[in-house]
């Protein structure tokens, strides 16, 4: 077996690739994601205030004097760039706006301020107030230039498309008033002769669009907003599917077990639901489960004078006190006398499952305080035998269990039986188990689907070379069996193969299924008699 790690991108194709069937086989996390962006859009769909734009647009010109040879007064327009950006600050000029809010009382609308002011608000009061409505008034107000043409475009938001449209007419008619009194005060200073002349010089701007009240809110509609929410949380849900496949580093299946081990894997053991699973093969033989087990006897028997099996994984929990149990009771009901053996010092599950009432086990037994007469518990199988674990000190320096006194225990049982399944702690948390590999004919190694990570495993390679040498296979186990079809093609069609079986294998149809059906069933025969 190598010791090498074989590299995420390598051809040993350890990694798991994102493709379509991701999206499937995160179905939860995309709609889940989705639902968010949706539920979003519609919250701010209800409580996003209702807006409106008015637009107004003037023509501005600048007509100026010219005095011909017989003293006549011709006018013409020049306008230039610098002009109109002058007319746009003009509109967007206090003054203006000034007069718009104290027009409309703008200083007691509560859209244009936000704080309450008391009847007997003082003059500070009164001032902050207008700062605040003169603030809101030039957030909502916008004055462009329309192309490179002479037209400037006003536009104004409020809640009301009235108001709006009113607002951004009376910016218009102000600001066409206050060009008019300046150029009528220029006229002024001018002889009597040019006063009269004066007064159509200069910029002027003429309405050619005036306001009315949209019918239309700002903004797309709440309908757009939905669906567009839709379509980025399913894209977001997607690319959140294929980067949990991208960052996964857990088995998910058995070619994966078998690569990163260099041993076969024997098959999985689905996930049961919170019962005990610790004759699950005995009761359903044509279980994955129990066909699992069937091909791990049948390499262990293929082994010469293999009789003692160590059953361990890397991590706890992850259920290998069942596979052992279920193992060594398949074992017996096929006629061989089995004994098993818990040395799971760390947790003793197995004994308290199937010998719950013992008062003395394997600790005793190393201790040579007790006989095997007394420790052997019998189970409904007369042909399998429990070794619990018995009593561990309360506080000593040395281990419960010694690599010698285990020697010494197993040889003793090979004399008594004809397999005996061991159940050992998590190989990476307890030095016992690397320790008392040389004590066993084999291994047997418990990987939990989507948890055990393809690092834990390849560094047990490096570091636990003693161990990994005895392994005759894996197992994989708490697989979700729907979930499994989507990471694993040839299991996939293996498991459609299955379900669809042959007709001795399929449920009786109904009646009145069989009859309207009959036609198919004829055809199939008749295809299958000319193959």
């Amino acid at each position: 077996m190598s010791g090498a790690f074989p590299d995420r991108e390598g051809p040993d194709g350890l990694a798991v690739s994102p493709r379509l069937i991701s999206v499937v086989r995160h179905k939860r996390l995309v709609v889940l994601v989705t639902a968010c962006f949706v539920l979003l859009a519609a919250l701010f769909s209800l409580f996003r205030g209702d807006s409106y734009t008015a637009v107004t647009k003037l023509l501005i010109d600048n007509k100026s004097l010219q005095l011909g040879r017989q003293d006549a007064v011709f006018a013409r327009s020049e306008v230039d760039v610098p002009l109109i950006q002058n007319q746009i600050e003009l509109l967007r000029s206090e003054t203006i706006a000034n007069q718009v809010i104290d027009a409309f009382k703008l200083t007691e609308d509560r859209e244009f301020t936000s704080k309450r002011f008391g009847l007997f608000a003082s003059s500070a009061d009164e001032e902050a107030q207008r700062r605040q409505a003169l603030d809101s008034f030039k957030r909502r107000l916008y004055v462009g230039r329309v192309g490179d043409s002479y037209t400037l475009e006003i536009r104004f938001t409020a809640s009301s498309p009235q108001q709006a449209s009113d607002i951004a007419n009376r910016i218009g008619t102000e600001y066409i008033g206050l060009v008019a009194r300046s150029n009528a005060k220029v006229a002024q200073s001018a002889s009597l002769w040019l006063r009269a002349r004066l007064v159509d010089m200069g910029p002027n701007a003429t309405v050619i669009t005036e306001a009315t009240a949209p019918i239309r809110k700002d903004g797309p509609g709440s309908i757009v907003l939905l669906c567009a929410a839709l379509l980025v949380g399913l894209m977001f849900g997607t690319t959140g599917a294929f980067a949990v496949d991208v960052m996964d580093r857990t088995i998910r299946t058995q070619s994966q077990a078998s690569a990163v081990t260099g041993t076969e894997c024997f098959g999985i053991a689905p996930l049961t639901a919170g019962r005990n699973a610790t004759s699950e093969a005995v009761r359903n033989p044509r279980s994955f489960f129990a066909h699992t087990l069937r091909r791990s006897l049948a390499a262990i028997r293929e082994q010469a004078d293999t009789k003692t099996i160590g059953v361990t994984s890397m991590l706890p929990n992850e259920g290998k006190t069942e596979i052992a149990a279920n193992l060594a009771q398949l074992a017996a009901s096929s006629g061989s006398r089995v004994l098993l053996v818990d040395a799971a010092t760390n947790s003793g599950r197995l004994s308290r499952l199937l010998a719950p009432d013992a008062q003395a086990g394997l600790i005793e037994l190393l201790g040579k305080k007790t006989s095997w007469s007394k420790v052997l518990r019998a189970t409904s199988n007369p042909n399998l035998r429990v070794l619990s674990l018995g009593q561990l000190p309360r506080a000593s320096a040395d281990p419960a269990i010694t690599l010698a006194g285990l020697h010494h225990v197993l040889s003793e049982a090979t004399a008594l039986f004809d397999l005996i399944v061991v159940d050992l702690p998590a190989a990476t948390l307890m030095a016992d188990v690397r320790e008392s590999a040389v004590a066993f004919d084999g291994m047997l190694l418990v990987i939990e689907w989507g948890k055990t990570s393809l690092d834990v495993l390849g560094s047990a390679m490096i570091s636990q070379q003693e161990l990994m040498q005895k392994v005759l296979g894996t197992i994989l186990n708490k697989v979700d069996v729907e979930q499994l079809k989507t990471y694993d093609p040839a299991f996939s069609a293996f498991f459609e193969h299955r379900k669809l079986g042959t007709s001795a294998e399929r449920p009786p149809r109904p009646a009145w299924l069989t009859k309207r059906f009959s036609w198919l069933d004829r055809w199939r025969s008749n295809e299958e008699s000319k193959r």
